[in-house]
């Protein structure tokens, strides 16, 4: 039961790294697609998921497979996840960094 259950959170937490950003891309051009509360619910779960809770889950695998010193499905998984993470973190300061260069642009024309 224990193994099925870090199985199957290593994979939602891959599917909730990969579709975080997606979400911030989409909400930026489709914002009354958003107001949903319960859209943004679910966006809110996804990204406690991939921020918060997906890299205290990756510390408790490591610790797991350095005691059990074993290779299982979930930890691979984990390892994706974890690279999945650093590109989105990669996604989200470029992000930042053409929002500030368009807003600098802008009222330095004025």
């Amino acid at each position: 039961m224990k193994r099925r259950f870090r199985l199957y959170f290593s994979i939602w937490c891959l599917l909730s790294v990969v579709f975080a950003p997606i979400i911030i891309g989409t909400y930026l051009f489709y914002q009354d697609f958003y107001n949903i509360n319960t859209i943004e619910f679910i966006c809110g779960i996804i990204f406690i998921t991939a921020y918060v809770l997906f890299p205290l889950f990756f510390i408790y695998q490591i610790f797991i497979r350095v005691k059990n010193n074993e290779k299982t499905l979930d930890f691979t998984i984990s390892i994706i996840s974890i690279a999945v993470i650093l590109i989105s973190i990669l996604f989200y300061i470029g992000l930042y960094w053409l929002v500030d260069r368009a807003i600098s642009n802008t009222y330095r024309n004025i």
